[in-house]
């Protein structure tokens, strides 16, 4: 053996190899409590995330026409952005004036259609029902109800929204 090793491990004590023992565990401690925290990170987000669903309802049973937004997610969503397509046109709906305009170009502005303004920057909660637009619940002539399922089959609804964590996502209905 060189020399140098020789000496090098005669000096080696019992107080050496607890100093390099204890800060080998040290660090392994330090990296499991930096994964740990990324993981409960990472697990934070997802408990809060929302997630929209765009729920179409043109069914003849006793359930209301219209186009339904629901949170199913655990989170609150921040509304960024609404646009409804009809007639191969995208309309940005983000204000009550919005909404009148698009529904007064898609020939919708009628006594029997309720619809919700839904601004950007509108938070929808948890397990929360918007009615996007709807029939109103008063008794309407089934041919109104023929014409609004009609309308309903031929139009299409896209969302985009936020988490509390700005992570952004979309929606949009077939």
């Amino acid at each position: 053996m060189a020399p140098l090793v020789k000496k090098l491990l005669n000096s080696i004590t019992a107080d050496t190899v607890t100093a390099v023992a204890t800060s080998i565990i040290a660090l392994a401690a330090l990296f499991v409590s930096v994964d740990q925290g990324c993981e409960s990170r990472r697990h934070n987000r997802l408990s809060v995330r929302p997630a929209f669903s765009l729920i179409m309802n043109i069914s003849r049973g006793n359930e209301q026409l219209g186009v339904f937004l629901i949170n199913k997610g655990l989170g609150p969503g921040l509304v960024k952005e609404v646009q409804i397509k009809a007639a191969e046109k995208w309309l940005k709906v983000q204000s009550v004036k919005d909404w009148r305009n698009a529904l007064q170009t898609i020939g919708l502005n009628v006594e029997w259609v309720k619809w919700t303004a839904i601004d950007s920057g509108t938070v929808i909660s948890p397990n929360e029902h918007v009615a996007l637009l709807a029939m109103i619940d008063t008794p309407v002539d089934e041919s109104n109800k023929e014409r609004f399922r009609s309308f309903l089959q031929n139009v299409q609804f896209r969302i985009r929204y936020e988490s509390m964590y700005g992570d952004s996502f979309s929606e949009e209905n077939p």
